[in-house]
């Protein structure tokens, strides 16, 4: 990436990838799908737009404050992505160990469906807008602040897919359930991957910083 030459086996595509994972309709679909059940078409689609108008708004702000923050305290890139890759890495394992999560969750979902629109919108915030999605996030915006608008491109096309997965959660679900939860277990082993050299980047640019060692910091 621009600010950070040695983080070039982490580039934009990479940067999609790490956010379709975390913020994106994988997990969202289903959950939606069943909280969503037995209201009509028209109620449906306003609870997604207006779940998904709070979620675009409340990553942006934590990400852009959690940014600045780090900045602010000037954190090291290594000790950012020794942080990062261990989280990325630990999302992404869940993910391709245990399939039936997103299941589970409709399962939950299920048995505490929400009695009006405005909870059911509160119950989904924190479905589509994870944790670890705002850590991401954070990171990306803090690694490569030469790129800040790109990313925050790339953050609000992965809301926008949530959205329209949101509106045709179950046409989705009938028709691709299946393949998108083997799309979203490919994806993460790529993740834990691309998470994996993350971690190794920021151990050697660590020991480089702190105790003067002699890495090459590149991909291969």
């Amino acid at each position: 990436m621009s600010t950070s030459p040695n983080l070039a086996f982490i580039g934009l595509p990479e940067v999609f990838t790490f956010f379709f994972i975390m913020l994106g309709p994988l997990h969202t679909i289903a959950p939606f799908a069943t909280l969503t059940t037995g209201r009509s078409q028209a109620q449906s689609r306003m609870v997604a737009l207006h779940a998904m108008g709070l979620a675009t708004l409340t990553v942006l702000l934590a990400s852009l404050f959690g940014s600045a923050i780090l900045v602010k305290w000037h954190v090291a890139v290594g000790e950012l992505a020794v942080a990062g890759g261990i989280v990325f890495f630990l999302v992404a394992l869940r993910i391709v160990l245990d399939p039936y999560s997103q299941s589970s969750h409709a399962s939950e979902a299920t048995a505490q469906a929400p009695s009006s629109a405005s909870e059911l919108t509160r119950k989904l915030v924190p479905i589509i807008v994870t944790p670890w999605g705002i850590a991401a996030v954070i990171f990306f915006l803090t690694v490569d602040s030469d790129q800040r608008w790109q990313i925050i491109a790339i953050l609000i096309g992965v809301m926008a897919l949530d959205l329209l997965a949101m509106l045709f959660a179950r046409q989705i679900l009938r028709v691709l359930g299946f393949p998108l939860q083997l799309l979203g277990t490919v994806l993460s082993v790529l993740q834990v991957a691309l998470s994996v050299e993350l971690v190794v980047f920021g151990i050697k640019l660590v020991a480089i910083q702190r105790f003067g060692a002699h890495f090459p910091l590149g991909s291969s």
